[in-house]
């Protein structure tokens, strides 16, 4: 299956909506468009996980990066809706 990121904003956070799984060939999807974000300028990246229906390790690692590179800029990563 696929991932589907559909983005936005909300009360002045990034929003990153997932569907679908999150594995070894989609994560690099979720990073690239995380780390694209975070370089226009994002302090805060909200995911929302509530419509994505696996996720593997690759997927952790994902989130594990973007949070890392939101960090030096005293930014967060939220996960919000996890299954």
């Amino acid at each position: 299956m696929s991932l589907n990121i559909a983005s936005g904003e909300h009360a002045g956070h990034s929003v990153l909506a997932l569907e679908g799984e999150l594995d070894l060939a989609t994560a690099p999807q979720l990073t690239s468009t995380a780390m694209a974000l975070v370089d226009a300028g994002a302090g805060d990246v909200i995911v929302d996980a509530r419509l994505l229906s696996f996720c593997d390790s690759s997927g952790l690692t994902a989130f594990v990066r973007i949070a890392n590179r939101l960090e030096p800029a005293a930014g967060r990563l939220a996960i919000v809706g996890p299954q």
